[in-house]
């Protein structure tokens, strides 16, 4: 092809392709991608402006609590009971005083502060005392609960404006002052000859003040009542017995202590007597056991059983009887519950080793007394001359469903106004009444149920004491039974102090034994101060 020829069919085939399509198609995208991105800022900015006209249509939050509170309860001088409540205001700006305290009592306390409509008007606890009056840095506010408010109690404290919690905290209302604790206690020599004399210590921690410590050894034979401990330069209290026991044997003597507030403790101590031939325990360990410990409440639950694990370092092979001994001390009083069941027969031992020894039959023994203090021993002897041991387990039998006070009172009724201070020269007319409440709250108990025992009067300078006797009163399930003391059932005697000069603290007490039918189910304890004025 020549030359000439082969530029035409080139300019041909340019002019052809000018006209494709293909080419008219790209145009068309172009201009497509530039539309559709402009559409999308515009959505973009559409939509954003959107969002921030609606979120600027929100409330603006409300400002930030920059105040400090501090709450404190206060006490009666004995630390028994709360008289009041003080809230310091520590910083941040003033508060109105139509806003409002809201007061709430974990034991539910009767008084106006916890039950008002709407809270407490913080001006009603400023000074002065008007609906004017604003909190300021600096101030505190008070409220005084007319009827005192039994330790322990969490008060929980809340500070409101119309749309803000201010503050809020609980204040644990403890008990202060410590209960006497029995630290250590035993007798010496640790196992006696029969008639020997011995010597019973204790040592004591805790609150002491006002201190009464006996020993009763009316379980121990040939020995009884009531002795007082007497306080050593060692720290130890001790009493010392010139005579021993009558008999050989293991016997119990119980140490008890109360303190000014009438806080309790006590606890067993074992007093071992050999026998004429010597006895003694070489090469013999006893451990106690039982089940279910501590046992379940109220009374009428699944009774248990008791074991003693006997061990033996010997080579002898004899036999092994155990016994078991269980006390049941009341709290805040002398009294001793002691029952004793025998162990499984026929058993024997090859030492050195150990054999287990169940209580006799194995589910005998379903007479726990509810609120006392327990001590399981088991008495191991084995024969042929290899001696006797004894080990023991204690634990506490506690019974919420028994519960009781005492109280001085201006009601005739028993009402719920306490009366903690009143003149030392009221007469017969002027005096409160002394009042005893209990209730039995089981869900689940013996039913009826009766109580019986002695409220007591004493003071902590002079001497002056008077002591009630409660005749048996029936108690029924999940009531509350109230009597006048000093005249049971009569609503006009009051309770008559002796002479005595101001700042006198009279303390009352409480001790009531709980029976069902003719069996003893338990105790009530309680006590409660007053002061002349």
């Amino acid at each position: 092809m020549s030359l000439p020829s082969t530029n035409r069919a080139r300019a041909s085939l340019n002019r052809r392709l000018r006209r494709s399509p293909f080419r008219s198609g790209r145009a068309r995208r172009a201009v497509s991608d530039v539309v559709a991105t402009i559409l999308i800022l515009a959505l973009t900015v559409t939509l954003f402006a959107s969002i921030f006209a609606f979120v600027g249509s929100f409330p603006a939050p409300p400002p930030q609590n920059v105040n400090q509170f501090q709450a404190s309860i206060v006490r009666t001088a004995n630390q028994s009971y709360i008289s009041g409540l003080k809230i310091n205001h520590l910083a941040g700006p003033s508060v109105p005083g139509s806003d409002h305290i809201y007061l709430e009592s974990a034991n539910h306390e009767p008084n106006w502060q916890f039950s008002i409509s709407g809270g407490i008007p913080i001006y009603w606890g400023l000074s002065p005392n008007a609906s004017t009056s604003s909190w300021s840095f600096g101030q505190y506010w008070s409220t005084t609960f007319t009827k005192l408010i039994r330790i322990p109690d969490n008060i929980t404290v809340y500070i409101l404006t119309p749309n803000q919690l201010l503050y809020s905290v609980v204040l644990p209302g403890l008990v202060i002052s410590t209960p006497p604790a029995i630290l250590s206690s035993g007798i010496s020599p640790s196992t006696l000859s029969v008639g020997e004399g011995f010597q019973v210590y204790a040592s004591l921690g805790g609150t002491l003040t006002g201190l009464v410590a006996k020993v009763n050894l009316n379980a121990v034979p040939g020995l009884g009542g009531n002795v007082s401990l007497t306080l050593q330069p060692s720290g130890l209290y001790t009493y010392t017995s010139a005579s021993g026991p009558t008999s050989s044997g293991t016997w119990y003597a119980l140490i008890y202590v109360t303190n000014s507030l009438g806080q309790v403790a006590s606890t067993t101590v074992p007093v071992v007597v050999a026998g004429a031939g010597g006895g003694g325990s070489t090469g013999l360990t006893v451990s106690a056991g039982m089940s279910p410990q501590p046992p379940t409440v109220p009374l009428g639950s699944p009774s248990g059983y008791f074991w003693g694990v006997v061990t033996y370092t010997g080579s002898q092979t004899a036999g092994v009887y155990v016994n078991f001994t269980i006390l049941q001390a009341a709290g805040g009083h002398a009294k001793l519950v002691k029952t004793t069941i025998p162990g499984q027969t026929g058993q024997s031992i090859t030492g050195p080793s150990s054999v287990t020894v169940y209580s006799q039959p194995s589910s005998n023994f379903n007479g726990w007394v509810s609120n006392s203090t327990v001590t399981v021993y088991a008495n191991a002897t084995v024969v042929n001359g290899v001696g006797k041991a004894s080990g023991s387990l204690s634990f506490a039998v506690a019974n919420p469903g028994l519960t009781g006070i005492v109280y001085f009172t201006t009601g005739s009724t028993g009402g719920t106004t306490h009366t903690h201070s009143f003149s030392h020269s009221c007469g017969s007319g002027s005096c409160p009444f002394l009042y005893l409440t209990a209730w039995d709250n089981y869900s689940a108990g013996p039913g009826s149920l009766t109580i019986s025992g002695v409220v007591t009067t004493n003071s902590t300078t002079g001497g002056h004491s008077h002591t009630y006797t409660i005749a048996s009163t029936t108690l029924t399930e999940g009531t509350a039974l109230v009597i006048n003391c000093v005249t049971a059932g009569s609503t006009t005697a009051r309770w008559s102090s002796p002479g005595g000069g101001s700042g006198t603290v009279y303390v009352a007490r409480l001790w009531l034994a709980v029976y069902s039918g003719t069996t003893l189910v338990g105790f009530i304890t309680d006590s409660y101060h007053a002061t002349f004025t």
